[in-house]
């Protein structure tokens, strides 16, 4: 399972040997290197695709999605991502 490093409580970008030098620290200090799990990649639901490229795609306050193709359809989908509405 994938994760990262948090050194000093920061997200490691680089390799151990940069980090400790932008902080200025020595190689005789001691750092504390911990690891954050990531999570897991979302099971993949049903899928209703547009018959072309996806041009746009909004939020709407209520949880529904609107989307917009260059098929010249624009589809409103349940904050549940059921089938589409319209």
């Amino acid at each position: 399972r994938p994760f990262d490093f948090v050194v000093s409580g920061e997200l490691l970008r680089s390799s151990l040997d940069v980090c400790v030098t932008s902080k200025g620290l020595s190689s005789e200090e001691v750092i504390i290197i911990e690891y954050d799990l990531l999570p897991g990649a979302p099971d993949e639901g049903p899928s209703h695709p547009h018959d072309d490229w996806v041009a746009g795609v909004c939020m709407r306050a209520d949880g529904c999605l609107v989307s917009g193709a260059y098929d010249s359809n624009v589809r409103i989908w349940p904050g549940s991502g059921a089938s589409p509405l319209v």
